[in-house]
């Protein structure tokens, strides 16, 4: 599973450490930062219930 990292950092925020998040619904990339870790959650990007997944 990839990792944030400061040649890569997320997309959504910056960071530049965490594992990759992904959100079902809109495909947002991000890092638990972002959407608050793993599991069915509100994403703050697409404003929907979705699985957040680690890829």
């Amino acid at each position: 599973m990839p990792n944030w990292s400061k040649e890569r950092p997320c997309e959504s925020c910056g960071a530049i450490s965490g594992r990759q998040l992904q959100c079902n619904n809109c495909a947002t990339l991000g890092c638990k930062r972002c959407f608050g870790g793993t599991g069915k959650r509100h994403c703050k990007f697409c404003k929907k219930m979705s699985e957040i997944v680690e890829i």
